[in-house]
């Protein structure tokens, strides 16, 4: 553990590392590459292969070396320190609290340098000693692994965005429902709350025009206003990829307007409505009986409207155009970023605000944490927002547990209650005494993405409360009493930029966890919660108690540069989180492009398996590849982690590696081998990027030993491997293994199994698991040899095998059985040189069917 000083006090400082390190490990040859976990945006980290010459990225956080050297940085709770590069061949740990208030002259634990030959004990240990140092996070083996993680779940994000209602999640769990895959468990992701931009963004773009008329003439112009802005901006957003600062914003336009022009989502808004204060009621009806312009006027006012949008739209065009092209890949320091960055501050702050105001939901805030209108009954749709009625939510979680044997539902919400926080103008929302914070990133988060300068949180501010205790309670205490069983945390990352003003980022994101974990432990006690855009050490070293956190950036359906680089990143992240939360790699969509790579990748993560489907979206037969007739999922026992052979590999950009990922299940093992070349995070221009369009098929060999529990087997000992597709079985001693062929953009998944021999040493087997599943070998709880003798004659072997689901049990015998049965009746096999394949009929409801196969 080192330690540093300074002279006098500071906000930010840089330390050399060369010169402690080597004092404490002497003897350790040269590091001749290493791989460093770095964050490339503010929310979220990937990784990145660099040879020992070459300066490692800045806000680095982990560096794993061959000899699997192990360094998080750790200091605590008042700074936040990465690695950099320095001079020469040197790194340069720079510490910065946040807060220009907030300084200190020495720390006595700074940086955790660890060494070992097992990686996987070393970053897990490593992991769990930083976490103790920083912050309160506890090791993922002390803590409740939350229900769902074996069940099949739905999310609502990718299928509907914000415009998420009752009757939309209706119509998709029941579509899943239909296929024979029943989601167990929903999220609701954002969209059910009471938000509102703050009051000056709220005018309409033409009030000049309208001025004097009647309702219906202003909501037409807005209409066609807004009609006209869209067209435009469609053309820039098709050329831009969903993953990208601009990207993202584009991708909130369409998601964030409210349906058919309903008003923004206000609980304010909406208690009007009910007294008749907005075209209900009384009032309403008078309102509907104004004068009205002649018809000559409205049409003018609607071309006039759409005309406007057009040229606002075009505007909006180019200036966007000019930031992807040349803002957004500018380095920190130059001049289109310090030009953009002079402007966005200034001439461009208020447009660019009214524009996120009016296309987006990163300027709104809470207003209410009760739900909106859309969930009001069971059957509302996204246009009831506007229809005043109060929430219900409680009938539309009864519906989805009654009607479709939804056992959890999940809420989701911002750590700081919603993108820019909680509104500070809202009667409802006073007694949390919320304030405006104008964001400020620190220069570790500017240099890495220059963005951060002139994003929402720092253009529009963010409503923060200094207290968060209170408002969790009330939100949790509010969905608990729905049937809300936990809640998606999402936006972690943000914390950091109202740390100037509360302590520095550490210290803000400490209390806020604090609050946040205290509430989740009274009102979600089965400790449902998932960690969301939360890569941020700040964050990670906070997690006491929640057991779950995402460790990727989005999954984003139109942008295929994202595809191959997100599985790598769930990989590698893996590596580092699973010492104190356990990885969730993210939903996908079943009926996509990428669909097979990624339920692959779901199937080997040991997380949770969980989809976006739109309703009536969905590739039916690869997700019965991972759900089970009962909505179960038969994963793996551990968090997904490279074998040791692809740590070092650079396997987005080498154009020759595949990486491979391996997990235990129950009674074996399973590899997943990924083609992921061709894609991945363009570190000059900061986002993903395709730079091989169709790259070939590429080798890969499957060992035993990468099942990191096997790799010390007795030479002697014998298993059975199987390629998911092929038509044999392969028994190879301890050092075996089988050469694979991966497709493009395409994943191999190959299951390993211990052969076992009978009592009586006649037969040797190996069941291998249901060859219809993925993870094949999760269907295999458990097995074991029983006999049963014969009218007097010498007893028989039998093989007795637990198995989780339906299908086909594939085996490896030596011989051929006489016969088998399935929950005592007997049922259809075949067997041939060696391979033995058992009809498992669908039980009666049981979680698990005994299979015993006679010889």
């Amino acid at each position: 553990m080192s330690s540093g000083s300074a002279s006098s006090p500071f906000q930010m400082k840089h330390w050399p590392l060369a010169s402690s390190i080597c004092r404490r490990l002497r003897g350790l040859p040269v590091l001749h590459s290493c791989r460093a976990r770095h964050h490339p945006i503010s929310h979220g980290s990937t990784h990145r292969f660099k040879i020992s010459s070459s300066p490692r990225p800045p806000h680095t956080h982990k560096l794993p070396a061959p000899l699997f050297t192990q360094g998080p940085p750790s200091t605590p709770l008042l700074s936040r320190p990465d690695c950099r590069p320095g001079h020469e061949d040197h790194m340069v740990l720079r510490i910065e609290s946040g807060d220009s208030d907030v300084c200190s002259e020495c720390w006595d634990k700074a940086v955790l340098f660890a060494a070992g030959t097992d990686p996987y004990v070393l970053m897990e240990e490593a992991v769990i000693v930083a976490a103790e140092c920083s912050g309160t996070a506890k090791p993922l083996r002390a803590k409740t692994l939350p229900p769902t993680l074996d069940s099949f779940g739905w999310c609502s994000w990718d299928s509907f965005y914000s415009t998420v209602s009752a009757q939309g999640l209706d119509d998709a769990v029941r579509g899943l429902r239909a296929q024979g895959t029943p989601p167990r468990w929903v999220v609701i992701d954002d969209g059910w709350q009471c938000t509102q931009v703050d009051a000056a963004y709220r005018d309409d773009p033409l009030k000049a025009f309208r001025r004097g008329n009647g309702e219906e003439s202003s909501t037409n112009s807005r209409e066609s206003f807004v009609e006209g802005e869209f067209e435009a901006l469609e053309l820039a957003a098709r050329g831009i990829p969903a993953a990208g600062s601009a990207g993202a914003m584009l991708r909130e336009v369409r998601s964030s307007l409210d349906p058919e022009g309903a008003p923004p989502i206000d609980a304010e808004m909406m208690a009007l409505q009910k007294t008749g204060g907005l075209a209900t009621g009384e009032e309403g009806r008078r309102g509907r009986h104004l004068w009205r312009r002649p018809f000559v006027i409205s049409l003018t006012l609607d071309l006039l409207g759409y005309v406007g949008g057009r040229i606002t739209g075009f505007f909006s065009f180019l200036l966007i155009m000019f930031y992807q092209n040349v803002v957004d890949p500018a380095p920190t320091g130059s001049w289109p970023a310090r030009l953009w960055t002079w402007a966005a501050l200034r001439s461009l702050r208020e447009p660019l605000v009214q524009f996120m105001a009016d296309s987006t939901n990163f300027t709104r805030r809470l207003t209410s944490v009760r739900a909106n209108s859309k969930f009001s009954s069971p059957r509302a749709r996204p246009e009831d927002v506007s229809s005043g009625a109060p929430a219900d939510l409680a009938s539309v979680v009864s519906h989805l547990r009654s009607v479709h044997g939804v056992a959890w539902v999940v809420c989701w919400h911002a750590l700081s209650a919603y993108w820019s926080g909680v509104s500070w103008e809202s009667p409802g929302m006073a007694r949390y005494a919320p304030r405006l914070v104008y964001g400020a990133p620190t220069p570790g988060v500017a240099e890495v993405e220059p963005s951060a300068a002139w994003n929402p949180a720092v253009l529009g501010g963010v409503g923060w409360v200094g207290d968060m205790g209170a408002l969790f309670e009330d939100m949790h205490a509010y969905l608990a009493a729905a049937g809300v069983a936990g809640v998606k945390v999402d936006a972690q990352a943000g914390v950091g930029f109202v740390g100037h003003a509360s302590g520095g980022g550490a210290a803000a994101a400490a209390r806020a966890h604090a609050a946040l974990e205290a509430s989740i432990a009274v009102h979600f006690p089965a400790n449902l919660a998932v960690n969301c855009m939360c890569h941020s050490t700040e964050n990670i070293y906070a997690w006491e108690g929640t057991a779950l956190a995402r460790v990727s950036d989005d999954f984003y359906p139109t942008d295929a540069s994202t595809h191959r680089p997100h599985v790598a990143a769930c990989a590698f992240n893996s590596l580092f989180f699973s010492g104190v939360a356990h990885p969730d790699w993210d939903m996908f969509q079943s009926e996509h492009r990428a669909a097979a790579l990624h339920a692959a990748a779901r199937a080997v993560s040991g997380g949770p398996v969980y989809v976006s489907d739109s309703p009536g979206r969905h590739c039916v037969p690869l997700l019965k590849r991972l759900v089970l007739p009962d909505g179960g999922v038969l994963r793996a026992l551990r968090p997904g982690r490279p074998t040791r052979d692809s740590l070092f590999l650079d396997v987005c950009c080498d154009a020759r590696s595949c990486l491979k990922v391996w997990n235990l299940n129950p009674r074996g093992g399973v590899l997943a081998a990924f083609n992921l070349q061709g894609s991945a995070w363009d570190w000059g221009r900061r986002r993903y990027r395709t730079h091989e369009a169709a790259p070939p098929p590429l080798p890969a060999r499957a060992a035993v030993w990468d099942v990191e529990p096997y790799r010390g087997a007795p030479s002697g000992d014998r298993f059975a491997m199987h390629v998911d597709g092929a038509e044999g079985v392969l028994v190879v001693d301890a050092a075996g293994g089988v050469d694979l062929q991966v497709p493009s953009g395409g994943a191999v998944m190959v299951t390993v199994a211990p052969v076992v021999t009978s009592p009586d040493g006649q037969v040797s087997a190996a069941p291998l698991g249901l060859a219809n599943m993925l993870n094949c070998g999760g269907a295999v709880r458990d097995f074991h040899w029983q006999t049963s003798p014969e009218n007097g004659r010498p007893a028989a072997p039998q093989l007795s095998v637990e198995v989780r689901g339906c299908g086909t049990l594939l085996a490896y015998c030596s011989r051929e059985p006489g016969r088998a049965y399935a929950q005592g009746v007997q049922t259809n096999w075949w067997w041939k040189e060696g391979r033995l394949e058992v009809s498992v009929p669908q039980g009666d409801g049981a979680s698990t069917q005994t299979v015993v196969i006679a010889f």
